[in-house]
């Protein structure tokens, strides 16, 4: 498949390059300053993805790139929707994850259920760089414009970068004074939705803007849990969510010369914990084995779970407070950008930043209910294992980098950046409801610092073809400053200092990239480029046992890509055609133990990632008529990789290996039952083979003072593991999602009036899993035992939401 594929995508990219000069007219690559002025005549794009204003066709990069303007169309105000508009980009809250969530490119991701780990796809709001999963909590307001770079960013973007980077550029203030508000009502979920932002100019060189957005919610799962159950639900439905967020921006231009803006963004979220949607999503024998318990073992909009530990476990730990579960978020992110000019053709940008989260989490694991009475004082059926969790980060980071734009055929960009950040994360769990035991109560403090310098120079060999070479020199370190531990298990026992075996680590990296770029014309680029990256080693937050490892090391990338990027039909038609191979060696996997309750993180030997990626943008002759598709091929699959057993694996189902320590392991001796098996060959988890979106959109006048709006897409993903074990039964399925919307608006846009739906027909699907506690049997023997019931969090169901808009200034 994968040779027959590359095969397709070589012609293509040769029939392209020899039809060149029929594409349009020979020309020289438009220069960078003319980037905008070949946007807006072309319907083309302009990204910063080499940290400098060049169309999305000129760029030799794979991106994808979605304006403001149809984020709001789509009603679409988290990463998670947006992920659905990137093929091979997995965004979803995987429960019980206090990061926030997970995120993999290309199945190139980090360890997201660790709470002190970096990931593997970074985020880069308005210049400022985040390697944590929990800004994807933050709001997604007054959004410009929304960038996905695939494949390694290492040389702009540095380290914590291999699978990708998700770039974010905020709106900034007007020339004029401009505002908009709007609400909506999402029906399903009893959603209050409301966002808007007022900017105006302050003086003739300073601006400013506010952008706000908040939302109240009911929840979308209804709780189906009898009333006279021992600990019945507080919330009927869930998981409830209350949040706002401001952001306030300030630009100031004094001369032609010197610029800065401001950015400073708050963000609070309020609600249900993070598993609040969990349930159980597949039972091999139908039904649970949990006795007494109420499941239909399928994702939808009903759980079997309640959100009442009760006030049992409070004595021992008071944020257990009232007993219902929770989740609090506090996020502060700012940016100062300063851009002089040293001269005309030297450019210098200096970008401050600062990043503060703090969540707090109080859950609960095994929270079923039983009829009254049943195995009352029985772990089954009651919330045997609550946890409170409080992690908090904090990052401070300083970029400066130099760019030049001279007239001749050589150019550069060159530039450093350093960091410090401070993370924590405390962790009590309590469990069995009737006769409270300690199970983990850890406290472990994280520093580090890192630093890098980078450098690009670009020499047009000829005014059509470009060659740049570069790299980025990294060096980290991360220190564990405070351990402390319970390890009597006591109820009211004081934690104490410990020392782990390994309590500092550094590593040293050098990431080149080469590209070559052959532009016969400004509406048509074919490139190629070798490049590396590496996503930081570090501490596992979660684990609490002074006798296991806590280190883990440094996950790397290396490979190629290439590409095709073409405006065809008098601008009308934008294609983009990739392909890429990429080794991953030291994959960082993390593994969940079902009977301590424990993630444990490893290195996989290695993982090859390789496919296609095609993109379209059509203009059709119909006037309003807009088509948009998107494709995405990926062959993710382990090298060598010995991964933990499901459990209930026999040795002939593959669980004949036993673990000898440092990812390695050997075949069992007679006798001797597994606990390993050899995961090579098969697939990468996270990593969909086939993923993609189909879109329209239609606007039309309605006379002279209305028009009208329509749109509609299908987003889908092909079947894919979501547990290290590659269980059988906890593959998420696939799944097509379809999207909708009507616009009526006034002809000046001062008000618009939609009816947006999204997963229109009530889709699940889910990007973690964990065998459920209490079920399935022995694993590595001759005969095997029971295969578990699979617990996970789905996504959100069908939404439809009425949304009115005003606007004043447009």
């Amino acid at each position: 498949m994968s040779i027959s594929t590359s095969r397709s995508a070589l012609l293509v990219t040769c029939a392209l390059v020899v039809g060149a000069p029929s594409i349009a007219n020979a020309q020289q690559a438009v220069p960078i300053a003319k980037a905008e002025a070949v946007s807006k005549g072309s319907g083309d794009i302009i990204v910063t993805a080499r940290r400098r204003d060049e169309t999305s066709i000129a760029v030799p990069v794979v991106l994808t790139a979605v304006t403001g303007a149809e984020l709001q169309q789509r009603g679409i105000n988290n990463l998670d929707s947006i992920a659905q508009l990137v093929p091979s980009l997995t965004l979803l809250d995987s429960g019980g994850s206090r990061q926030g969530g997970t995120i993999a490119m290309r199945g190139v991701a980090g360890p997201d259920t660790n709470p002190l780990g970096d990931q593997a796809v970074s985020f880069n709001i308005d210049g400022v760089q985040v390697a944590k999963s929990s800004v994807r909590r933050l709001a997604v307001m007054d959004l410009q414009q929304v960038e996905v770079l695939k494949g390694p960013q290492a040389l702009f973007f540095g380290k914590n970068s291999p699978g990708g980077i998700i770039s974010m550029r905020t709106a900034d203030p007007t020339s004029n004074f401009q505002a908009k508000g709007s609400v909506g009502y999402e029906i399903n979920a009893r959603e209050w939705r409301g966002d808007g932002f007022i900017s105006s100019p302050l003086t003739d060189t300073l601006g400013a803007r506010l952008a706000f957005y908040g939302s109240d919610m009911r929840g979308w799962v209804k709780k189906i849990v009898p009333a006279d159950s021992i600990l019945p639900p507080i919330d009927r439905y869930g998981p409830r969510s209350r949040e706002f967020g401001l952001r306030g921006t300030l630009k100031f231009d004094p001369t032609d010369a010197f610029s800065a803006r401001l950015k400073v963004a708050y963000g609070k979220v309020k609600g249900a914990a993070t598993n609040d949607n969990g349930q159980m999503v597949n039972c091999p024998f139908g039904t649970t084995q949990l006795v007494g318990v109420i499941s239909d073992c399928k994702a939808d909009n009903r759980i079997a779970r309640t959100d009442n530990i009760g006030t049992l476990f409070t004595p021992y730990e008071p944020h257990f407070r009232d007993g219902q579960t929770y989740a609090i978020q506090e996020q502060t992110l700012a940016g100062l950008e300063l851009n002089h000019k040293l001269r005309d053709t030297i450019d210098l940008t200096s970008v401050t930043g600062f990043y503060r989260s703090t969540f707090k989490d109080v859950e609960v694991y095994g929270a079923y209910p039983v009829v009254p009475l049943l195995q009352f004082g029985v772990a089954f059926g009651l919330p045997d294992v609550a946890v409170y969790a409080e992690l908090k980060n904090r990052e401070i980071s300083q970029e400066v980098r130099v760019n030049s734009h001279f007239d001749g055929p050589l150019n550069f960009t060159v530039g450093g950046i350093y960091s410090d950040t401070r993370s924590s994360i405390f962790t009590h769990t309590i469990l069995n409801y009737s006769g409270p035991t300690e199970l983990l109560h850890t406290y472990t403090e994280q520093h580090g610092i890192a630093y890098s310098a980078f450098g690009q120079a670009r020499f047009d060999l000829t005014p059509q073809l470009e060659l740049s070479a570069g790299g980025r020199y990294s060096h980290e370190k991360k220190t564990l400053a405070v351990t402390l531990a319970d390890f009597t298990r006591g109820l009211n026992t004081p934690m104490s200092p410990y020392t782990p075996a390994v309590d500092n680590i550094s590593f040293n990296d050098f990431s080149p990239e080469l590209t070559a770029t052959y532009r016969p014309t400004d509406r048509l680029t074919v490139f190629g480029s070798y490049k590396r990256g590496f996503l930081s080693g570090g501490f596992n937050g979660s684990v609490g046992n002074s006798t296991l490892p806590l280190n883990y090391g440094p996950q790397k990338i290396r490979g190629f890509e290439g590409g095709v990027k073409a405006l065809l039909f008098d601008g009308a038609l934008r294609v983009n055609l990739s392909a890429y191979t990429y080794k991953v060696p030291g994959l960082q996997i993390t593994a969940f133990d079902p009977f301590t309750g424990i993630n444990t993180i490893r290195n996989a030997g290695g993982a090859r990632t390789k496919g296609i990626d095609f993109d379209m943008n059509y203009r059709s002759p119909i006037e309003g008529l807009t088509l948009r598709g998107a494709i995405s091929y990926n062959s993710a699959r382990y090298i060598s990789y010995f991964g933990p057993c499901w459990l209930g694996q026999s040795q002939a189902q593959g669980c004949n290996y036993r673990a000898t320590g440092n990812g390695n392991a050997r075949p069992i001796l007679p006798g001797e039952n597994g606990n390993n098996q050899n995961l090579a060959g098969r697939q990468v988890i996270n990593a969909p083979e086939w993923s993609g979106n189909m879109s329209a959109s239609y606007e039309t006048p309605l006379g002279s003072a209305l028009k009208l709006g329509l749109s509609g897409g299908v987003t889908f993903a092909s079947s894919v593991p979501t547990d290290a074990t590659l269980n059988r039964d906890a593959y998420s399925p696939k799944h097509a999602l379809l999207d909708a919307t009507l616009r009526i608006a006034d002809a000046k846009d001062a008000w618009e009036l939609a009816l947006i739906g999204q997963n229109l027909n009530n889709k699940f699907y889910w990007t973690n899993t964990q065998p459920q506690q209490f079920t399935g049997g022995a694993f590595g023997t001759a005969a095997g035992g029971a295969r578990p019931d699979i617990y996970a969090v789905p996504n959100r169901g069908r939404q439809i939401m009425v949304r009115l808009t005003v606007a004043f200034g447009q």
